[in-house]
């Protein structure tokens, strides 16, 4: 094993209690935070590992544009999914990464879902009956449904219930850019817009609205072309619809959803409305609002674009209201796959809500990022080379081995040597004292053993007679109280427990010391 020189092995894996406790969100983790007020003042040896979870091109929304993930540029924001609210927010992600990927990736391919997702990735989805956020990994899901006669049930997220936006136009004005986007004819220099209309509908919706806005305009019937014709000015001018207005507020979005299937949509015999536009930039911009109060929004090819000669390609958008989760059901007709990756590598962003939104050809979807791994990560950042393990696959993609890190499988063989690497962990307390034992048990002299432990450890017979054998080098506690974190990123927990980091060096003889963070 001495191919481990100068890595830190990260553990967190023990028990089967462990493992069903985290299954159902109800263990607890290291902050972060608390790692890193330590790492400030505890040197260990360094080098890095990588992760990844999604393929090229999938893409990432960073407030004005869908990006292909590996054309990312830094700086850009990236638009995160927060479960407690059930709403999304822009955020400059901790970290963008791309690694080598040699493996195949999972493909999913159906009428309203496209994912191309790494074996480790972290799929999100709603529990069919209580409809809670679970997560499993891709290949597990891909597994159930290939082992399930009805294929995978649970339903994968594609909308959400706000952009936290509060920008607020007047309604009015709102409604009439909208239709002058549809139908208009704009002098930007003017600020002036001609609507001609064919449809009484419209024509009337248009009086209206001009009425409503309080707007001035000039109007004129052409008999011959049978065309009612409007001239006003547009407060808005707008050719396309501003990315700005991603921001308005919820009631604003609803307004926005329903004034633009009026005038380039039509409503279907199921009551779903389809919405029509050869401009692609608004095509994402209405697909997005709807995503983001609840309507799901499917973009395709308009069919009528190919009976057109020598025009530009127009698009599709179809809204569903009623069904925004979506199951790989066997079913309807799914497409699932594995293939290579395309360019060798796979990408993901890490985010603090651990939960991204993305979109592959055209379809968005709700899912994990490169999380959990909270020890891990904080320590890859910092240059440290991680051997990270945990007792089941929880979807962290810097995973290098599932392992009860209590088994004989970590003893050392007879042809192979101890451990040459520190070990640090945020070990399941009730059983603290045994990780602390087979940690020393593995690794050569000299090494540490560091562990994130309640202050309560230094108590107790049992651990009394170890400590007298086996004394810390050094405990570190923390003069404030450190909030313990769910590993998926929900439900932040306060603690009225002191915690402290506990150095073993083994071969250590003397008194510990004792510092405060």
């Amino acid at each position: 094993m001495t191919e481990n020189t100068h890595k830190i092995f990260v553990t967190t894996g023990a028990s089967n209690h462990t493992e069903t406790a985290r299954a159902n969100f109800d263990l607890y983790t290291t902050d972060p935070q608390a790692l890193e007020r330590f790492l400030d003042v505890f040197n260990l040896n360094k080098n890095v590992w990588e992760c990844a979870c999604v393929d090229y091109d999938t893409e990432y929304f960073n407030g004005k544009e869908w990006v292909k993930i590996g054309e990312y540029k830094k700086g850009d924001y990236v638009l995160s999914y927060i479960p407690e609210t059930n709403s999304s927010m822009l955020v400059i992600p901790n970290e963008y990464i791309k690694t080598p990927y040699k493996k195949d990736f999972f493909v999913w391919k159906s009428k309203d879902l496209n994912m191309t997702l790494s074996e480790n990735h972290r799929v999100v989805f709603l529990n069919r009956r209580k409809n809670t956020i679970q997560v499993k990994t891709a290949k597990e899901v891909f597994d159930i449904y290939q082992k399930d006669s009805n294929g995978f049930r649970g339903k994968i997220p594609t909308t959400w219930q706000d952009l936290g936006g509060n920008l607020i136009v007047d309604e009015w004005l709102l409604r009439l850019a909208i239709a002058c986007n549809a139908d208009g004819k704009m002098e930007s220099k003017k600020k002036t817009c001609l609507i001609r209309v064919k449809k009484e509908r419209k024509k009337e919706r248009l009086e209206w609205l001009l009425k409503q806005a309080n707007i001035p305009y000039k109007y004129k019937y052409f008999s011959k072309e049978e065309r009612h014709s409007f001239f006003f000015e547009n407060p808005l001018n707008n050719k396309l619809f501003p990315c700005e207005w991603l921001n308005l507020t919820r009631h604003l979005r609803e307004i926005f959803i329903e004034e633009v299937a009026y005038w380039d949509g039509h409503t279907t015999e199921d009551g779903n409305t389809i919405y029509f536009s050869s401009k692609k930039h608004d095509i994402d911009i209405v697909q997005m609002i709807a995503h983001s109060i609840g309507i799901n929004a499917k973009v395709n090819i308009d069919d009528r674009t190919e009976k057109r000669k020598n025009t530009n390609i127009s698009y599709r958008l179809s809204f569903k209201r009623a069904c925004t989760n979506y199951s790989l059901s066997k079913k309807n007709k799914q497409h699932l796959t594995m293939e290579k990756s395309k360019d060798g590598f796979c990408y993901c962003f890490n985010v603090p809500s651990s939960m991204l939104i993305l979109r592959r050809e055209n379809k968005i979807f709700i899912t994990g990022n490169c999380g959990l791994g909270h020890l891990s990560e904080v320590l890859r950042k910092r240059d440290y080379k991680v051997y990270s393990t945990d007792i089941n696959n929880y979807g962290y993609t810097g995973q290098n081995k599932i392992l009860n890190f209590l088994s004989s499988e970590v003893l050392p063989q007879a042809n192979e040597g101890l451990l040459e690497c520190d070990i640090l962990t945020n070990p399941p307390y009730s059983e603290s004292l045994s990780f602390v034992k087979q940690a020393l048990n593995i690794i050569e002299d000299g090494y540490n053993v560091v562990m994130f432990l309640r202050l309560q450890f230094l108590e107790g017979q049992a651990r009394k007679a170890f400590f007298e054998n086996n004394p810390p080098k050094e405990i570190y506690v923390f003069s404030k109280r450190m909030n313990c974190i769910n590993p998926f990123g929900i439900n932040q927990k306060s603690s009225a427990i002191c915690y402290a980091w506990f150095v073993w060096q083994k071969g250590f003889k003397g008194d510990p010391i004792i510092k405060w963070l």
